[in-house]
């Protein structure tokens, strides 16, 4: 019989575990994940009622459960993704340091804003840099297996985008000799990234402490991003975080709409993409640069002067459709109507 004293004994121990990979260093277990955990082992209890058991012990344990999964006080102030600032992308698309091949993959993915999974699944066959809008049609998530929308988007490509698949194009034959399975960045063995890991893994030999050498396989990611002079933390999908916060906040051109950017990186709800919405700040900067400051209120009274701003009254204006714009008594329109 699982007790109530067994499910926190468990909780304990889950939060201590430390989670790793070959390529990270070890990490306690977030409390999303904790609180995913927990609400599977209640979900499978409820089940097993009342046939095998009388009480769910996870019920009994709330305030325990809710202190598990609250999120740690340094998690609340760190913000969770972050995006490569204009400056810090320009050092990467220029840096010596960091070879071509691996230039071209990270520009890639920038300027696309594709999954990491997407990217390393795309196939020769899905770019379109011919046609009269050049794009590539996103068909996997990972081998065989749809994106994580479950539908085929099609990505269309700048101009900048198309010249950095040319140049790719051109290095691929000496980058992967070997692609059988005729994929657009294959390892540099031939073969197909393995899920979660980025497409900068190569093998090095390294020195043991016994002086004896291996082979060990490293990611070169958060090495060339020192090489460019960036050394805060940088993930792989942070590269699709910076796409499109560059394309809100019109670091490439025009300002995209957060619908724009929804459909271009594939997102199933708007709700996803207005993380990126805090980035019309630069807008919003602007508006405030333009603002000379403080102004007195309107007079209430009918005797308003007739020298009210029009800018005044477009700012009170909710456009063509909707509320009249509010005239002071003035019967002016707004110039906007």
């Amino acid at each position: 019989m699982i007790t109530a004293g067994d499910v926190d004994a468990w909780i304990c121990a889950l939060q201590k575990k430390l989670t790793a990979t070959p390529y990270r260093a070890p990490k306690p277990i977030s409390p999303a994940t904790v609180k995913q955990v927990i609400g599977l082992l209640r979900q499978m209890l409820d089940d097993a009622m009342p046939q095998h058991i009388t009480t769910n012990p996870v019920a009994a344990l709330k305030k325990r459960v809710q202190k598990a999964t609250k999120r740690r006080a340094r998690d609340a102030t760190v913000e969770p993704w972050t995006y490569l600032e204009p400056e810090e992308q320009h050092r990467i698309r220029t840096s010596d340091a960091i070879p071509e091949a691996d230039r071209l993959i990270i520009i890639f993915a920038l300027l696309t804003g594709l999954r990491q999974g997407e990217q390393l699944n795309l196939e020769l066959a899905d770019l379109r840099l011919d046609a009269d809008a050049p794009h590539v049609v996103v068909r996997f998530g990972s081998k065989n297996q749809p994106p994580k929308n479950g539908k085929i988007r099609r990505v269309y490509l700048s101009a900048d985008a198309v010249d950095i698949c040319r140049r790719w194009l051109a290095l691929l034959p000496t980058y992967a000799p070997q692609n059988p399975e005729g994929l657009v960045f294959p390892g540099a063995r031939g073969g197909r990234v393995s899920k979660g890991k980025t497409p900068l893994i190569r093998s090095e030999m390294v020195t043991l402490p016994t002086g004896r050498r291996k082979q060990k396989k490293v990611d070169l990611f958060d090495r060339h991003l020192a090489a460019a002079g960036i050394t805060r933390p940088v993930r792989w999908h942070d590269l699709r975080h910076s796409c499109a916060s560059s394309l809100v906040a019109g670091w490439w051109g025009r300002r995209w709409t957060l619908e724009e950017v929804r459909e271009h990186l594939g997102h199933t709800s708007i709700a996803s993409t207005h993380r990126y919405a805090h980035l019309s700040e630069t807008a919003i900067k602007g508006a405030v640069r333009q603002t000379p400051g403080w102004a007195p209120p309107l007079p209430t009274s009918p005797s308003i002067p007739r020298e009210v701003s029009p800018l005044t009254l477009r700012n009170h204006s909710v456009g063509r459709q909707g509320l009249e714009p509010w005239t002071y008594g003035l019967k002016v329109r707004s110039s906007t109507d």
